[in-house]
């Protein structure tokens, strides 16, 4: 009787275990549960705990007391049914071999559960920040950490961050741009728009788009950047253009560490013909432009490192010959107290810029060569087909067929624009010549732009041998303009002067960018542009269109006025 009563006694308490383990892992659960239903995360550590008690702690609780419940059922049993020593043992090792083998698939589940938690991105390295809140810092299986930041609530808990209220943004932007610096308007995507006064022109403001995460991502910096460039080489004969995501967080724009900027690499365009007297007049400029930038307030970017700068990497060149050119470290100029000693290194490095770049292109131009001729042979019987025998075969299928055609004025000369392939929606041109007002034609070239494709043409000839050509993009929405002076056997892209505006949601773009047919007046040539098919900007051309002209024979152009 007392060995039944023990044996009573022992079953309660191994079921209170049970239960009691059972229970508290449920309400782990349901507690994880909840806090995510309130928008609430456990903290990482809480996390672990619970994964290390669920995965690991609770089956081997259950394991080992539903082991012992088993056991003393197992002893009772053999002990009154099975007669003789052998047959006990025997079910005795069976069961802890049992119990053993299920102890090893707990420990080796829980391992590659706790294995799969780590590597997997639901692990987050916490870090506490200066303002209080936690940086996660998630840790993706071979791939970057990124990182999230939290709000600590109650010890164990956390929430997303919800960004900064309108008073704490506004005064992070003031500290890091301006105390001026004003909030102009908050957007339905989240993101809020700055304004700081422009320096430059009294009473205009620059304005900037800044979101409210904890980073504080901001196109602020690359704003005043061109503003400034707007301003600075709005009197100079060059075109200019400078363009980059823009996205830079003030981390990043700080950290010396980096060695590559996180934008575009294609930043600071400039016209440079490559002559002695224009590469000095160049570096001149670059030496200005770099004075001024020195000035513009850089607490936004570290200038005394060796950290890469927007204006660190640029494209120099004319027309459509344009490479890159590095002047990095960008502390070996903007640091160098001495203006002659700024200009003098940049003009040297133009210099050997400029002769690298010939010699690259003279070397490709040598292997080009060496390949036709290879490609040709000695052998008169070739399969490779003429140009003229080319030309023979398209005008043998032509069935008259064309796009636009042009009519030079006082003359009896026509030319026809002709589809020679398209693919995707864009067009392959040709160029047809009439000296017979349309009679008979012939092939003046099948591939005036070269490589270049179009959705649509519009083109026009001043004279014989001089004239214009646009090719239309993204269905209407833009396109370029381009000059001949050959009769159309050659095309060569034409430079405009971009007509920027910056709206009021911070954006500056170009809206200016359909050109029509260019038209001489009095020796100079003008041309206007509209804002193609998406153009809605300040009423669209109905309300007036962009006026250009040119002074260099119809090879670049500059803004003039808004003509209504």
């Amino acid at each position: 009787m007392g060995a039944f009563v023990n044996r009573v006694k022992k079953d309660k308490i191994l079921f209170y275990i049970l239960s009691a383990a059972i229970c508290l892992g449920i309400i782990l659960t349901v507690v994880e549960y909840a806090a995510r239903k309130s928008g609430l995360e456990l903290r990482t550590f809480a996390q672990e705990i619970k994964g290390v008690y669920l995965w690991l702690v609770m089956p081997c609780i259950i394991l080992f007391t539903g082991n012992a419940l088993l056991s003393m059922k197992l002893g009772e049993r053999a002990s009154g049914e099975i007669k003789g020593k052998k047959s006990y043992k025997a079910i005795g090792c069976l069961r802890t071999v049992t119990v053993v083998i299920i102890f090893l698939v707990i420990l080796v589940f829980s391992f590659f559960r706790g294995a799969l938690y780590v590597l997997s991105s639901e692990m987050v390295e916490e870090k506490k920040m200066p303002e209080g809140y936690i940086q996660g810092a998630w840790a993706n299986f071979l791939s970057e950490t990124y990182y999230d930041y939290y709000v600590p609530v109650a010890g164990i808990f956390r929430k997303p961050f919800q960004g900064w209220t309108p008073e704490q943004l506004s005064e992070k932007v003031q500290e890091d741009y301006s105390p001026d610096a004003e909030l102009f308007a908050k957007q339905e995507n989240g993101w809020y728009v700055f304004r700081i006064p422009d320096k430059q022109s009294e009473g205009e403001f620059i304005y900037f788009h800044v979101s409210d995460s904890y980073k504080l991502e901001s196109n602020g910096f690359f704003q005043i950047l061109l503003n400034e460039a707007a301003h600075f080489w709005g009197n100079r004969d060059r075109a200019v253009a400078l363009s980059a995501d823009g996205n830079i967080t003030f981390e990043d724009a700080r950290d010396t560490n980096e060695t590559t900027c996180p934008v575009s690499t294609e930043r600071l365009y400039i016209t440079c013909n490559g002559s002695e007297e224009d590469i000095a007049a160049c570096a001149a400029d670059l030496a200005d432009w770099l004075e001024i930038v020195k000035g513009l307030g850089w607490e936004l970017y570290d200038i005394d490192s060796d950290t890469y700068s927007l204006l660190a990497d640029m494209k120099v060149g004319s027309r459509n010959d344009y490479f890159y050119f590095s002047i990095y470290p960008l502390t070996d100029f903007i640091g160098d107290s001495s203006w002659e000693n700024r200009y003098q290194k940049i003009k040297d490095r133009l210099e050997k810029a400029f002769e690298e770049h010939l010699a690259e292109l003279q070397k490709n131009e040598e292997l080009n060569q060496e390949q036709e001729n290879s490609a040709a042979g000695d052998d008169t019987d070739s399969d490779i087909i003429s140009e003229e025998e080319l030309y023979t075969c398209f005008m043998d299928r032509y069935d008259g067929s064309y796009e636009k055609e042009c009519l030079v004025e006082g003359t009896a000369i026509r030319y026809r624009m002709v589809i020679v392939d398209a693919a995707a929606g864009s067009r392959c041109y040709g160029l047809l010549k009439s000296t017979d007002d349309g009679e008979t034609w012939q092939v003046s070239t099948l591939s005036p732009f070269g490589q270049q494709l179009g959705m649509g043409i519009d083109f026009t000839f001043l004279s014989e041998n001089f004239g214009f050509a646009t090719l239309m993009h993204n269905g209407g929405d833009e396109a370029d303009l381009y000059v001949t002076e050959d009769g159309g056997n050659t095309y060569e892209a034409v430079v405009m002067e971009e007509y920027t505006v910056t709206l009021d949601d911070g954006f500056t773009y170009v809206p200016y960018d359909y050109p029509q047919m260019p038209y001489e007046e009095d020796g100079i040539i003008y041309v206007l542009c509209g804002q193609g098919a998406d153009g809605d900007y300040a009423g669209g051309d109905a309300a007036g269109l962009a006026l250009y002209r040119s002074t260099d024979g119809g090879h670049s152009f500059t803004f003039v006025k808004i003509q209504n």
